[in-house]
């Protein structure tokens, strides 16, 4: 019997929207999958998440972006994505891994220009786009 096959979700975490990407079941590729609008609550965010994603299933990685500082330090908003990797991870009981996430978005926003994107096209595709970044740099890296 062949072993389950399973994808990774990526997260590019913010403030107001969080964009998600999804690979391939043999975690090879990342594709853009949307953009949600933050919730009042942990909670309903994640909830909201788990609406989009149980389509996917099985799904047993995420991948949320840490935005370090250039210096490498954690500040405010590292410690935010953190707490609500933590939260994630509980609430949908699936391993999540913190991925260095510094430039992405400078990357994101070459890809996009190149791509001949206007700048309205650029802004609502950036934290998908983002998140696919993310999930493809780390999926990469293994």
């Amino acid at each position: 019997m062949r072993p389950l096959l399973a994808r990774a979700i990526g997260i590019d975490f913010g403030t107001v929207r969080i964009g998600i990407s999804v690979s391939d079941e043999g975690k090879r590729i990342a594709r853009p999958l949307s953009v949600i609008r933050r919730g009042k609550t942990d909670a309903e965010t994640v909830q909201t998440i788990l609406v989009l994603i149980s389509p996917l299933e099985p799904i047993d990685l995420i991948v949320i972006g840490l935005p370090l500082l250039l210096s490498g330090q954690v500040g405010e908003m590292a410690l935010k994505a953190k707490e609500f990797g933590a939260f994630l991870e509980q609430a949908l009981t699936r391993k999540v891994i913190f991925w260095d996430e510094r430039l992405t978005t400078t990357q994101v926003e070459r890809l996009l220009k190149d791509a001949g994107l206007n700048r309205k096209k650029r802004a609502e595709n950036a934290d998908t786009m983002a998140a696919t970044v993310i999930l493809q740099n780390y999926l990469d890296s293994r």
